[in-house]
């Protein structure tokens, strides 16, 4: 008998992240604990998000996923950001009625909602966030996610994979929230800060400046200078923030690559307030018999008839998963952080992309510290923790710098948190 391994994946527009998280506890139990990250990868993506490539892009994935970890049945958690074009995230106040007259005011306002701000062909799900007896009303999370995403993200259930969930990262980030905090997604597309407030998730702002745009000026540098033999995504990672209260000796410090933050939240620990455009959450974890005997037509069907195995288990690792077509131009670009060996760039040059990246980077602060300095007068008091997480967090001494400004440290967002 065969059980669903549950996946992780994280649809970035940079990149695709996929993760396999052991958990305790028996496969029904509603809050299974995390324990330790087993497997982990990242993807190039070189495509626009969302497109039939993207699609195509994001199944090679995971069967490479499947084909490198010997994983054979997988249950998918996918988690998608919220960019405002293809996903939102709104709040409505509802007065405190009964259960289904919520429903149906909910679903009316909603409608309203997303007529006001042209959102169009998209699903939306919701959940009660706050409840004030004072005021006798409900703050209600509206979420929207097009249909079309959906619609392709169904495609992916097979025999062998199941779709488990589907949800927004910034209600999956809710999970690491105890108080009035803050989440910065700084990522390839865009700049996304996500504020809770009691725990909750209260607020959903989006700075249109990600690491594509930090990119695109070192690109727009090295042309303009004529030096198109040096790779702008290679020299990047020397580049760091130009910073007036850390001073020039930042070009002569080392770069700390310890503090890389590249993960996202993966994983679901319950089902209780989720809110959730797929969920097959209540499948059985055990594969029956009419399943195997599908798996062994499908999987032996090129297998020499004298040949005894003793089980699929053995046969996956004898024959490295033969029934799985991966193509390898797509993960080409795929390396370890620790097999890369920067070349040494000319200090000057560092320094002058460093100045040409200082507009972008410095608004993203400023943006962010105007954010932040928001909220902390709606809540009444100063963010108890700042998490951190994306791309651009990559970024040398851009984490001190917001750090500098907002006076608090930020912490990146573990896998495990």
């Amino acid at each position: 008998m065969f059980k669903f391994k549950e996946v992780g994946i994280d649809l970035g527009s940079n990149s695709i992240k996929i993760a396999r998280i052991d958990k305790t506890g028996s496969t029904s139990s509603l809050n299974p604990i995390l324990s330790q990250l087993k497997d982990y990868k990242t993807y190039p993506v070189n495509c626009e998000p969302y497109t039939a490539e993207y699609y195509q892009l994001l199944k090679s994935c995971i069967k490479d996923f499947s084909k490198t970890y010997k994983l054979f049945k997988l249950s998918l958690n996918i988690t998608i950001p919220v960019d405002n074009v293809h996903s939102h995230i709104n709040f409505i106040d509802m007065p405190i009625v009964s259960e289904k007259l919520l429903g149906e005011g909910v679903e009316l306002e909603a409608e309203q909602k997303m007529a006001m701000e042209g959102i169009t062909d998209s699903h939306f799900t919701w959940k009660i966030s706050k409840e004030d007896t004072g005021l006798e009303e409900y703050r209600i999370l509206l979420a929207n996610l097009e249909k079309d995403i959906v619609k392709a993200l169904t495609q992916f259930k097979t025999i062998k994979w199941r779709i488990n969930r589907v949800m927004l990262q910034p209600v999956v980030l809710e999970r690491i929230a105890e108080s009035n905090d803050i989440v910065l997604d700084m990522g390839h597309s865009s700049t996304r800060v996500y504020l809770y407030a009691d725990g909750k998730l209260a607020q959903v702002e989006v700075i249109d400046i990600g690491g594509k745009d930090v990119l695109n000026d070192v690109k727009n540098y090295l042309e303009e200078n004529s030096m198109e033999d040096i790779s702008a995504e290679d020299i990047l990672k020397q580049v760091p923030m130009y910073n007036e209260t850390l001073g020039d000796d930042v070009f002569d410090r080392d770069l700390d690559k310890e503090n890389f933050a590249d993960y996202d939240l993966f994983e679901d620990d319950d089902n209780d307030g989720d809110v959730l455009f797929l969920d097959e959450s209540h499948y059985e974890e055990e594969t029956n018999d009419d399943d195997i005997e599908y798996l062994e037509k499908e999987m032996f069907i090129e297998k020499n008839e004298d040949e005894e195995v003793e089980s699929i288990n053995e046969f996956l690792e004898n024959n490295d998963l033969q029934d799985i077509e991966t193509k390898d131009e797509n993960f080409e670009d795929v390396k370890d952080l620790e097999d890369i060996e920067d070349e040494t760039y000319d200090p000057e040059l560092i320094k002058e992309l460093s100045l040409a990246i200082d507009g972008k980077v410095k608004r993203i602060i400023e943006e962010v510290k105007g954010i932040v300095r928001m909220f902390e007068l709606q809540v009444g008091s100063s963010a108890d923790s700042i998490f951190y997480v994306g791309q651009l967090s990559n970024l040398t001494f851009f984490k001190e710098s917001i750090e500098a400004e907002l006076e608090l440290e930020l912490k990146p967002v573990e896998m495990l948190s």
